[in-house]
């Protein structure tokens, strides 16, 4: 596995930070990525660990921090999986992921009620992992990511 930090600047000169852990297995093919991301929930920072295949669809996604309300944008643990309301696992966010149209959303993810900006939040930090995964170089010839640190296992 590879990993490789990436450093950018949202709108309002915040820095972003997302690492890429890149994957493929014994014969070098890509076997796609799990990308680290942190938004701003309602309750402060928001980070997540979301997995993607070679082709950039949602493989799964694990909570790695959050300080939203339990009870409710705490739901987000489950909302977003496999059976949930708001299900992602298998979308390709090329077409960034967004709420349905509850309230100015466009897409066609279920919000968690009464957590509008908790789901924003998610999807927000899924579609800026997704925009890193997509941005990362691959090496042609090894298929590994041109890396700023290894990590051994």
């Amino acid at each position: 596995m590879v990993s490789r930090v990436l450093r950018q600047n949202d709108a309002k000169g915040k820095e972003l930070v997302y690492i890429i852990y890149q994957t493929k297995d014994a014969q070098g093919k890509d076997l796609g990525a799990a990308v680290e991301s942190t938004t701003n929930g309602f309750g402060g920072d928001l980070k997540v660990l979301v997995g993607f295949n070679p082709e950039g669809k949602i493989l799964g996604y694990t909570i790695l921090e959050t300080a939203e309300t339990p009870g409710l944008g705490a739901k987000a643990d489950k909302w977003f999986q496999k059976g949930g309301k708001g299900n992602i696992i298998g979308k390709d966010p090329k077409e960034p992921l967004d709420v349905k149209p509850v309230k100015g959303g466009k897409g066609d993810v279920d919000a968690i009620t009464a957590s509008t900006i908790t789901t924003r939040a998610f999807l927000l930090a899924v579609n800026n992992a997704y925009k890193a995964y997509k941005i990362t170089p691959v090496d042609s010839q090894t298929g590994a990511t041109k890396r700023e640190k290894e990590v051994k296992q």
